[in-house]
């Protein structure tokens, strides 16, 4: 099987895959490394700083991601993927309205775990699922 033909077979799977693939880069990429320098200048952080904050979030989300992302085989999987979407919408908007770091970090934590975590399982997770032939 080709490529084109894996399309045409399999849209709603693949496209479900890939939207929630592209939705999880917020988690990392733009939200936090767009507005970087932002948030560096806002809280009077220095490089060392801000990657301290970003890897014990990352560490902290990695831990939780454990227990959070067993709950895929419980729950529905549009349920999961809907409160997952959600999740990260309500990290981003709380990264955006902090004032302290200690809340920043709760930030980048939610914003780790909602995108690069939640999204991305969701992502491997339902396309695994569906792909029962011609996986590989």
């Amino acid at each position: 099987m080709n490529f084109v033909s894996l399309l045409r077979r399999n849209p709603r799977t693949l496209g479900f895959g890939f939207l929630h693939a592209l939705a999880s880069s917020a988690g990392q990429t733009f939200v936090i490394a767009l507005f970087l320098p932002d948030i560096k200048g806002s809280f009077g952080l220095g490089d060392a700083e801000v990657a301290s904050l970003y890897a014990a979030a990352t560490v902290a989300s990695a831990a939780v991601l454990w227990t959070a992302g067993r709950w895929i085989d419980r729950v529905d999987l549009l349920r999961y993927s809907f409160m997952s979407g959600l999740f990260l919408a309500l990290a981003c908007f709380f990264t955006a309205s902090v004032t302290l770091v200690p809340l920043l970090a709760i930030g980048f934590f939610a914003l780790r775990l909602g995108g690069q975590g939640l999204l991305t399982h969701v992502t491997v997770t339902a396309v695994a699922r569906y792909f029962s032939k011609d996986r590989g």
